[in-house]
């Protein structure tokens, strides 16, 4: 049957959380935390997973789209128009790039 797994696997998130809304109680404060550096630090490692070759640690090309999409995000329009033109902005009207 195709799809048991994901079944099997929100089965299994769902009453993981039940139990810990329902018996969270129980473990002391010190484990509590314990646990959510545990996850904390996982969610960290998988991120560097995702940027960067586990062989050789060097960035791959996701971590460079992030960086072209945040580069694109924070430049305004003339800006790009302006580099379309090959020309600097208005202020800086006389110099031309080569």
């Amino acid at each position: 049957m195709t799809g048991i797994g994901s079944v099997i696997n929100v089965t299994a998130i769902i009453c993981g959380g039940l139990l810990g809304l329902n018996f969270g109680y129980l473990l002391k404060a010190r484990v509590q935390e314990i646990l959510i550096v545990a996850c904390g630090l996982d969610v960290e490692k998988s991120k560097f997973l995702s940027e960067n070759n586990l062989l050789t640690g060097i960035r791959n090309r996701n971590y460079y789209q992030h960086e072209i999409n945040n580069f694109f995000a924070s430049r305004s329009r003339e800006h790009y128009l302006c580099l379309l033109r090959r020309q600097w902005p208005a202020r800086n009207q006389q110099q031309v790039w080569p």
